[in-house]
């Protein structure tokens, strides 16, 4: 059997600024892997788009040698020459497993947050964050991440299905995990308010919590 992935985006026109705030950046792909970061940016027309901006460039660039060293893993088990990416030349290991992989995915996320809060300080804006999405696909498997509630789906076109992976970090969200509203009420509540994004404003903390 075969299997292909494909990175697509979707989004909707935003009700107050007429300028997108999304972003949406990929590592170069290769023929057995991809990394790829989707941001929403809030905050402004200004401030949302650098913090989204900031999210997805910094995620890529953050997860490009993790996939690498996926790959280089592998070449070594089939004994093929590939260089390694240790200063001080020590072998790859065998593979990274899943947990690595999302340990890195975590700490991606956190140094694109603080480069965020970093610019909120340097620039003297009052406020920039974004909601966050990221993904790596190693060839066999897609380990992803994510803040708030830009959503990830796989879309199996085989089975016709679509199966959303990511869950909103929202108050509605919040508001069906305890029971006060039901899951198909959720789709229209009114409320669209988010508790957990990137960056903030000059008292946003240094950390955050990264589901993946």
């Amino acid at each position: 059997s075969t299997f292909a992935m494909h990175v697509v985006r979707s989004t909707e026109a935003d009700v107050v600024y007429e300028d997108s705030v999304d972003h949406l950046s990929e590592s170069e792909r290769t023929v057995t892997g991809l990394v790829f970061a989707l941001a929403d940016g809030a905050g402004g027309p200004d401030t949302g788009d650098v913090a989204s901006y900031l999210a997805t460039t910094t995620a890529v660039m953050e997860l490009a040698p993790v996939l690498t060293r996926t790959h280089a893993g592998r070449a070594a088990a089939v004994d093929v020459d590939a260089p390694s990416p240790d200063s001080d030349g020590s072998p790859f290991p065998e593979s990274l497993d899943g947990d690595a992989v999302c340990a890195a995915i975590e700490d991606a996320v956190r140094t694109a947050h603080r480069r965020i809060v970093e610019y909120v300080h340097e620039a003297s804006v009052e406020r920039s964050a974004t909601t966050v999405v990221v993904g790596l696909y190693d060839g066999q498997q897609l380990h992803y991440g994510w803040v708030g509630d830009s959503r990830l789906y796989v879309l199996n076109e085989a089975a016709s299905t679509i199966r959303q992976l990511s869950e909103d970090h929202s108050e509605t969200r919040a508001k069906v995990d305890d029971g006060e509203v039901d899951p198909i009420a959720a789709r229209v509540h009114p409320s669209t308010r988010i508790n957990r994004y990137l960056g903030g404003d000059k008292y946003a903390s240094d950390d955050i919590e990264v589901d993946t």
